[in-house]
Formats: structure tokens, C-alpha cells, sequence
């Protein structure tokens, strides 16, 4: 868990104390995290010493998925993020980020602003998005820089978009997002256009593309 300043800040933040006991009727001999438990900075161990004391791999598992998943830790957008998801934010910040918004600057021919909402593309059920990199391009990313490349192919289209467009905001939320309409999960306000698409048939990539151009050119 602190192999990184990441999860040294987490473990710093969240772990103070650690409390090892034996409740002989709770103390799991095989599903290990049920004899865990993080409150209050403490880490409770409940296991039983002398039943399938070669698991030990296991038994370590188990305590690394519970922290990760619980010991939270600030990411450089200051919002706070369990270590499981903000290690892949991070290397996704680091690592694609940039790429991607010089992909956009230049089929947009414009210094475009994109907004991610973190919080709520990093919501539960959604985290995957992070750690799997291809799927969070194809769900916005590439049908944005494929909308603004068809768009702006002549001073017409660039004028227009750079007049009507200022800002991209990037956001899920699981109960209106689209999995197939996705003009639905577009909506166009002061010229910032937010996009709240799915995380579903992700191999809809020309879908999605497609129905940000058509609902931009609609209001050029």
C-alpha cells in the first residue's frame, strides 16, 4: 500500500492505530476481509492465529484490497479519493491527459477548456474508467476530438465552434446518462457543453462522435 507518496499520504492520513484480536465466533479462517475492520484510524485484526496460517498471502491481500479501498488521500485537484481510485487518476492525469487535450486544441483550432468532473466519473460502478484507459478514451475523448475534426474543416466551422463553444465538461451520473441515445447526455448552456455518457457498449465510438457534431452543428 505505501509503495507510493500516494499511499504513504493515504496510509498517513487514514491509519493511526492497529488492534489485533481474536473473536473466536467472528474470526474468519478462509474470507480473510471479514475479519477486518477501518474506523476511526484504527485497524482492527481479527484473525484466527492458528487456522490456515500458510494463507498468509491471503491474509495480506486482504489487508492491502480493505486499505486501498478505504484509506482515502487527496488528489492534486484537492479532492479527496479512496487510494484505489486515485492512483489511476493520477497515472491518467500524468500520463494521457495532456496527450488528449492537444488532440482536442488542435482539431478544435482553439485553446478549449475541459473540465473533469472526478468526483463522479470516479463514482461507484464507474472507477474502471481510470484504471482502464482505452474505454475512458473512447467514451469521451475520442468522440470529442472526431466531432471538432469534422466540424472545423473550413474557417466557417472554427469561426462557429469557437463563437458558440467554450468550455467541455466530462461527468457521469448513472441515472440519466445514456447508453445508446447520446444526445441525451449532451446539454449546451452559457458555451459550456457538458457530456455525461455512459460507461457502457463502449465500442460505440462513432455513436458518440457522431451525436456531439450533429448537436453542436445543430446550434452553429
Amino acid at each position: 500500500v505505501g509503495a507510493d507518496d500516494l499511499g504513504k499520504a493515504a496510509i498517513k492520513a487514514s491509519l493511526t492505530e492497529l488492534h489485533f484480536t481474536l473473536d473466536e465466533k467472528t474470526a474468519p479462517s478462509s474470507n480473510f476481509k471479514n475479519g477486518l475492520k477501518l474506523a476511526d484510524s484504527k485497524l482492527t485484526i481479527n484473525f484466527k492465529p492458528m487456522s490456515n496460517v500458510n494463507q498468509s498471502s491471503a491474509r495480506t491481500q486482504a489487508i492491502q484490497k480493505l486499505l486501498e479501498e478505504q484509506c482515502n488521500v487527496a488528489v492534486e485537484s484537492k479532492e479527496i479519493f479512496p487510494l484505489e481510485q486515485a492512483r489511476p487518476l493520477t497515472k491518467f492525469k500524468k500520463d494521457l491527459l495532456p496527450g488528449f487535450l492537444t488532440e482536442i486544441k488542435t482539431a478544435s483550432k482553439s485553446e478549449m477548456k475541459i473540465t473533469i468532473d472526478e468526483k463522479a466519473i470516479a463514482s461507484k460502478g464507474s472507477k474502471c474508467d481510470y484504471d482502464n484507459m482505452w474505454n475512458f478514451e473512447k467514451r469521451y475523448f475520442r468522440p470529442i476530438i472526431n466531432a471538432m475534426s469534422a466540424i472545423c474543416i473550413d474557417e466557417d466551422g472554427i469561426e462557429s465552434l469557437q463563437e458558440l463553444l467554450k468550455e467541455i465538461v466530462l461527468t457521469f451520473d448513472p441515472k440519466t446518462a445514456p447508453s445508446s441515445n447520446y444526445k441525451k447526455g449532451l446539454k449546451l448552456e452559457d458555451g459550456v457543453l457538458t457530456i455525461n455518457f455512459s460507461n457502457t457498449n463502449m465500442n460505440y465510438l462513432k455513436e458518440r462522435g457522431t451525436a456531439i457534431q450533429e448537436f453542436l452543428e445543430d446550434r452553429l
